[in-house]
């Protein structure tokens, strides 16, 4: 590789390395900075509320149930603990009747009632139940907001989008410090219900939410460790290193893409990669996002680095990569990728793509390299123009014999153009008289001047071998 390839490689590496300078290949356990921040994100509000502010919401008072309520509600839950489901609806449904004057015994009927239709995939009538049994306003806040996050979830169940999202706003009005998939739930419902915009927050705050709550899981940890440590106990199992959803990172990226935010997108993938190093796609869609930022510089180095971490496995990705190259005016590093996936059957082994790879390592200003992969177009080609390129770079090295042998392949292949064998002729007949066998010059460059364009130049060259050949003789 020449001083000048070499210098741009690096160059090119070392934005790649500037892009990625804000995570770490190595992700650890846990991540206490939040890498996410975008012109969406920074808007965004977390929901729910404090402990304290649930503390103070007004208290609903428990009353007493008579001992036959009891006993009939104790006997249905057993009923529906051993899946005896009509045994239990048997006992319930007649005291949704008896009870609709005693709306706090009629609350609690709903809901279990609700949970046995559940249970047997009867959907509409469960959720139809548990919104009976909120609206009644008896049972405490903490069952209440149990069943309103169930209500959205059998909305989901039932493709019901718009009264998931409903019901899931709901929910998180009296949700206390909602955790990241209480956040993920509402991402959920704004994406099935196509307001893709509104995702953005939710999703973000999963992110933001999962963090601290990996410390704290993380901390527990830690302080059992110590306690077995201190009590000369075995220690716990190790603890799986934990990431945030790739799901998140994904969704996230393809939001800001959608809304034309390519800074965003790029902040949002690199997030994506500290936890999912490995992840091809992760990278790919990077790259794609600089190119489309016209930072061929990075798109380049994104794509370098997944090839060298072996992540590229298909044709197109090579061909992409080695392509990257020649916007940044590396043709070497394209050739080396190119050749690399030929040689290891990923790039298809086609004229076109060895022609390809010739062509880069001629603009690389490697001609031996270039000629036989010019060679190979040649041999795997229907014409012969491939071997006259090949001829073509053996005569600008010099490489006389060399580029007779190709220029005969050329003629020999035929389905050549008129030009094409012209040019054929012409410069075969120059590389005999470079050797001095000035009698095969002659020869071939009186077949080149059959041809209009090299007629001219043939007939000079014929003269200047003749003379050589009168003076040798």
């Amino acid at each position: 590789m020449k001083f000048t390839e070499q210098l741009n490689h690096r160059l090119i590496l070392t934005a790649g390395i500037m892009v990625l300078a804000s995570f770490s290949t190595v992700v650890s356990a846990v991540e206490s900075k939040l890498r996410v921040s975008t012109k969406f994100t920074q808007q965004c509000k977390t929901l729910g509320i404090t402990k304290e502010q649930f503390k103070a919401l007004p208290k609903r008072r428990v009353k007493a149930n008579s001992p036959l309520f009891v006993k009939k509600l104790t006997r249905a839950q057993e009923y529906m603990g051993d899946e005896k489901f009509t045994e239990a609806l048997e006992i319930l449904i007649p005291m949704q009747e008896k009870y609709k004057d005693k709306p706090y015994a009629l609350a609690q009927v709903y809901q279990i009632t609700s949970y046995i239709y559940a249970a047997k995939s009867e959907y509409k009538k469960s959720v139809d139940l548990l919104i009976k049994s909120i609206k009644l306003k008896q049972l405490p806040y903490r069952a209440e907001q149990t069943m309103l996050l169930r209500v959205a979830q059998l909305y989901s169940a039932l493709e019901d989008y718009k009264n998931m999202l409903k019901y899931t706003l709901e929910w998180l009005k009296h949700a206390v410090n909602p955790d990241s998939s209480s956040y993920e739930t509402l991402a959920s419902a704004y994406i099935q219900n196509q307001q893709l915009n509104k995702a953005i927050c939710p999703l973000y705050l999963s992110l933001k939410t999962w963090y601290p709550e990996e410390q704290r899981k993380e901390k527990a940890y830690l302080a059992k460790v110590q306690k077995a440590k201190e009590e000369n106990q075995p220690p716990p199992p190790p603890r799986e290193a934990k990431h945030p959803k790739k799901a998140w990172y994904t969704l996230l990226f393809s939001m800001h893409y959608r809304l034309k935010d390519l800074d965003g997108a790029v902040n949002v993938m690199k997030a994506g990669l500290h936890h999912y190093p490995t992840d091809k796609n992760l990278w790919t869609q990077l790259g794609a996002v600089y190119a489309q930022k016209e930072d061929y510089k990075n798109a380049t180095a994104i794509m370098d680095l997944a090839y060298r971490q072996n992540l590229l496995t298909k044709d197109s990705e090579y061909r992409y990569t080695a392509s990257n190259y020649t916007y940044v005016n590396v043709p070497y590093r394209a050739a080396i990728i190119m050749e690399d996936g030929l040689r290891k059957g990923i790039i298809a082994n086609e004229m076109k793509n060895w022609r390809a790879t010739a062509g880069y390592w001629q603009q690389a200003q490697e001609g031996l390299n270039s000629a036989k992969a010019y060679d190979k177009a040649g041999a795997l080609g229907d014409t012969g123009k491939y071997y006259i390129n090949e001829g073509d770079v053996y005569a600008q090295m010099e490489k006389w014999n060399s580029a007779i042998k190709a220029y005969r392949s050329a003629l020999n292949k035929d389905k050549l153009k008129n030009n094409e064998e012209g040019r054929a002729l012409l410069n075969m007949g120059i590389a005999y008289f470079n050797i001095g066998d000035y009698s095969n010059a002659i020869k071939t460059l009186r077949k080149a001047t059959k041809f209009k364009k090299q007629k001219r130049s043939a007939k000079q060259w014929m003269t200047y071998a003749q003379a050589k050949k009168n003076s040798s003789s």
